[in-house]
């Protein structure tokens, strides 16, 4: 269980990407006609979820490869913003999983009346995309941080 806690961020990502490949193939695998419909207005868009598996497992494993190298590059990024973007973009996938699961497939809700579920992933979507606008400038001010540093000790 200690190892589990000392983990660093692009694991925990890592892991996350798996889960969702492996959900994905189960979900894949238990109905073919398994997509995702979004209305806006009087247009619907129509998503495959293999596709949404692909892409949300790429992010994942996107995000874990760029900790990764900010950890194999020894550049030190802001640990609450790190813990608070972490926490956000895998806490939102988990939580919108969860409430697939317990709540929107329990038939606690009316029929016809997607506005919860629809409310929810918009509340989701955006607390992810707050996260990854404070991960960009974790990235960027480190980076800067690192080479105003580094430039420092070369001069001297």
């Amino acid at each position: 269980m200690a190892k589990l806690i000392q983990l660093k961020a692009h694991n925990y990502y890592w892991i996350t990407a798996i889960c969702i490949l492996i959900l994905g193939l189960f979900t894949l695998i238990s109905s073919q006609d398994s997509f995702l419909d979004i209305n806006i207005y009087d247009t619907y868009f129509v998503v495959a979820e293999s596709h949404i598996t692909f892409v949300l497992c790429s992010f994942y494993i996107l995000l874990g490869l760029l900790y990764f190298i900010f950890h194999k590059a020894d550049i030190t990024l802001i640990p609450w913003l790190s813990g608070l973007h972490t926490l956000v973009s895998i806490g939102a996938f988990f939580i919108h999983k969860l409430l697939v699961v317990f709540v929107f497939s329990r038939g606690s809700m009316i029929s016809g009346d997607s506005s919860m579920i629809q409310k929810s992933i918009i509340i989701l979507t955006m607390s992810v995309c707050i996260a990854q606008i404070l991960f960009i400038f974790n990235i960027v001010y480190s980076s800067i941080k690192y080479f105003r540093i580094r430039k420092k000790s070369t001069i001297q």
